[in-house]
């Protein structure tokens, strides 16, 4: 068995068998285990791995501190988990402290490689400047590329740009459109948001429309007025 011969790879693909209960019965712990083995042969999939069970707790206690210790081994592997969990830790401020500008270097370079998610933080940390100069038009670019992957919440971010005007001349048929997109990825709070446009949609409507027929009944006022006169 190459796992135990000490095939770092294949002690990493037990570890994962034994974690999600592939081909043999489930057992986080042993996964763990495992993972710990491969790890230390020099597995980046197995450092990040066991980053994630001391993140969530899984066969071994919670401890974010472990957590994002074994994010940054794999990170400095290349391992894109590891790097994008890292990041994560450091713009939450778990297991270490909080330093967004760092998370955003992180997810600068994640996102140039094409990964929607970073991408996403890239354009809630411009729009917010959060790590980075705020910026909302060049937040609006990184979601924009978020979508074009199908991330469910730049769409939806970009939907409220629209709807709010920031970053981008606002338009509510657009942000429905974004809202919309949104909702067919699964994004929870698109629905409620759709609602509430068409709600504003209706109601500034009524505004103008009472706003222009007041104006006319203000004109035939003054008109008749002077025809009195």
């Amino acid at each position: 068995m190459a796992a135990a011969r000490g095939d770092a790879d294949a002690q990493c693909e037990l570890g994962l068998a034994l974690f999600y209960g592939k081909g043999v019965r489930r057992n986080r712990r042993e996964a763990v285990w495992w993972y710990h083995r491969a790890a230390r042969g020099g597995s980046d999939h197995a450092m990040a791995n066991l980053g994630r069970c001391y993140w969530f707790g899984h066969g071994v206690a919670k401890n974010p501190h472990h957590a994002v210790q074994w994010f940054w081994k794999a990170a400095e592997q290349g391992n894109e988990g590891g790097m994008y969990l890292f990041a994560r830790a450091a713009w939450e401020g778990r297991g270490i402290f909080r330093d967004r500008s760092v998370a955003v270097m992180v997810f600068r370079v994640l996102g140039d490689w094409g990964d929607a998610d970073a991408q996403t933080y890239m354009g809630i940390a411009y729009h917010n400047g959060w790590g980075v100069p705020k910026n909302r038009r060049k937040g609006v670019l990184w979601y924009r590329r978020a979508a074009r992957r199908g991330a469910s919440d730049a769409e939806f971010n970009l939907g409220l740009c629209y709807r709010d005007g920031e970053g981008v001349t606002r338009s509510y048929e657009k942000a429905l459109e974004w809202f919309r997109r949104a909702r067919r990825h699964g994004e929870a709070g698109a629905s409620r948001e759709i609602r509430k446009l068409r709600a504003r949609i209706a109601r500034e409507s009524r505004i103008r429309r009472l706003g222009s027929s007041g104006g006319r009944r203000w004109a035939h006022f003054r008109a008749s007025s002077n025809s009195r006169r």
